[in-house]
């Protein structure tokens, strides 16, 4: 029997996939739960059409974040940090900081895990710091200057 999950099912398929399931599981366990209806010409052509609309959404988001990511590299983004005489850093800059700064900075949030650094900043200067999403990378220069008093 053709069903279309209205649910994830472990081991069968995912939301709004259409599936050739045994009758019996398909009459006594998935359509009883709510885990699935019965697949209809007009079912199918509505997740089809669904279908359709998500990969168009998929894409615009894909094109949005590309173009997010290409911009970053146009922004400057300035922490003023307390400092001791030589310009070191008395507590360093991490990736969780960087994510505040850059959001207050572009208002673009991005995950503190996707900020690529080797280790924490702690000295004054100029840096390059990579921002990596879903494979596709932007850069952001980063100005840390001395807190003046």
């Amino acid at each position: 029997m053709k069903i279309i999950l209205t649910k994830d099912i472990p081991k069968i398929g995912k939301k709004n996939e259409i599936k050739e399931v045994a009758d019996g599981y398909a009459l006594n366990f998935v359509i009883p739960r709510g885990l699935g209806v019965k697949a209809t010409e007009a079912g199918i052509q509505k997740v089809q059409s669904m279908k359709g609309a998500m990969e168009t959404e998929k894409k615009m988001q894909d094109e949005l974040l590309t173009k997010s990511l290409s911009d970053l590299s146009a922004i400057t983004v300035t922490i003023s940090e307390k400092t001791n005489e030589k310009g070191h850093l008395f507590a360093g800059i991490d990736t969780t900081r960087l994510a505040k700064e850059i959001e207050a900075t572009t208002g673009m949030a991005f995950d503190p895990d996707t900020i690529e650094i080797e280790k924490p900043i702690k000295q004054t200067g100029n840096f390059i710091v990579t921002v990596s999403v879903k494979g596709k990378k932007g850069k952001v220069k980063v100005v840390v200057e001395a807190l003046k008093n």
